[in-house]
């Protein structure tokens, strides 16, 4: 048996931001599209978009910022406040390895 632990970025005391919200955002960054990184984590568009919304409402600020589409697709990179979410989530996963401890990602 072993003991692992969730990571999640809190909004007003309430866990809103764990390992899959944290991957859509990296990929987003990595990709440049929410429909290359739905495509890479084998979501939905749809799912992927709804995960954003749900962000931006509870921290109540944007976290992706998308432009529409033309010929060549659309385009996503994330926000200053999407990366700093990145970067606090990574910190707070670093923290948890320092301890021992094994995340689950």
């Amino acid at each position: 048996m072993e003991c692992r632990v969730k990571v999640f970025l809190c909004a007003d005391g309430r866990p809103v931001m764990g390992p899959g919200r944290y991957a859509l955002l990296k990929a987003i960054s990595e990709e440049g599209t929410v429909k290359g990184a739905a495509e890479r984590l084998g979501w939905s568009y749809g799912y992927a978009r709804r995960s954003i919304e749900a962000l931006e409402r509870a921290f109540g600020r944007k976290v992706v910022q998308t432009e529409r589409g033309g010929p060549e697709g659309g385009r996503a990179s994330l926000t200053d406040f999407g990366r700093k979410l990145v970067e606090e989530y990574e910190r707070a996963m670093k923290e948890v390895r320092e301890k021992g401890l094994k995340p689950i990602l």
